[in-house]
């Protein structure tokens, strides 16, 4: 029963940040499995970051 909870909780430690960041990118909210897939997907989820347009900070100021 304790190792279901520690999954749980270490799940929910995961996706709550990526979910924050995806939402402030304007991306799919379907990456959130990209941290899931060992190291090949955190490095494709901080190439899609990097690399999309954020709509909350333009021209340098943010909004």
């Amino acid at each position: 029963m304790s190792h279901i909870l520690i999954w749980l909780l270490t799940t929910a430690l995961v996706i709550i940040p990526y979910w924050k960041i995806l939402s402030r990118t304007g991306c799919d909210k379907s990456l959130i499995i990209l941290p899931f897939v060992p190291a090949l997907g955190i490095l494709i989820y901080w190439y899609v970051v990097a690399t999309s347009n954020w709509p909350n900070y333009q021209y340098g100021n943010k909004a």
